[in-house]
């Protein structure tokens, strides 16, 4: 299991960071990373922080936060060349 890497943080970029991570004018992605940076300096593995944050790896972002359950739902993300060929994701 990695480790993210080692991050230290001053007081000021700690709290800075802690800003974006809860700002509900911020862009979703720069909370997200500020997020992500404030685990690892923690000390967290990648896992748990895309555990804690609810994302992984190797997935569209959309795949993340689609609900899956729906049976209609995963025919509007297939890619161009599996739509030509008639196959699902």
């Amino acid at each position: 299991m990695r480790i993210a890497a080692k991050v230290e943080l001053s007081e000021a970029q700690r709290k800075q960071l802690g800003t974006w991570a809860t700002g509900r004018t911020i862009p979703v992605r720069l909370a997200e990373r500020a997020k992500m940076i404030l685990l690892a300096a923690q000390g967290k593995t990648d896992k748990e922080i895309g555990a804690d944050l609810g994302i992984w790896r190797g997935l569209p972002r959309q795949f993340q936060t689609e609900d899956r359950s729906d049976p209609g739902g995963a025919a509007r993300f297939r890619s161009p060349a599996s739509a030509k060929a008639g196959s699902a994701l």
